[in-house]
């Protein structure tokens, strides 16, 4: 939802200069977001699934995916905040409104993709590869410290 409403302050602000190319950004934005949102869902079944099993590789493996699937989530919803953001500065005057909803519905992806990525850390915490788990908590982090920057 965000992104879409990136592209929509951003082809309508014809004036903008860069409006088109943030458009284009917002939209690609749009929909990996829409297809991470269905590899969620299948990362989680595939916890699930694994849990059931007993099966400690599996569910350990599962719920790596079940990380690194929300952390690109973080990671594209902070693309969106700054896009957002540049909308709110930049775009149409009677737009920036939308952009700036754009930038906290974003802000609040990255937020909860964030909150995911951890509890899944933790879930493997005692079986799961150290240095994959700091990969993903860096990169929860990181996610957080863009959407700060951004003033979100």
């Amino acid at each position: 939802m965000a992104a879409s409403l990136v592209v929509m302050v951003a082809r309508e602000s014809a004036e903008w200069q860069d409006g088109s190319t943030v458009a284009d950004d917002a939209a690609m934005l749009r929909d990996r977001l829409l297809t991470l949102g269905e590899d969620d869902v299948r990362a989680f079944a595939a916890v699930l699934t694994a849990s059931r099993a007993s099966d400690d590789g599996a569910r350990a493996e599962a719920l790596t995916r079940a990380a690194e699937v929300p952390l690109e989530i973080a990671e594209r919803a902070a693309d969106v905040v700054e896009l957002a953001t540049r909308a709110a500065d930049e775009g149409k005057r009677p737009l920036r409104a939308d952009a700036e909803a754009a930038a906290i519905l974003a802000a609040a992806a990255t937020r909860a993709a964030t909150v995911l990525v951890r509890v899944n850390v933790s879930a493997m915490s005692h079986n799961g590869d150290p240095t994959v788990n700091a990969r993903l908590e860096a990169g929860a982090a990181t996610a957080e410290d863009r959407v700060a920057a951004a003033g979100r």
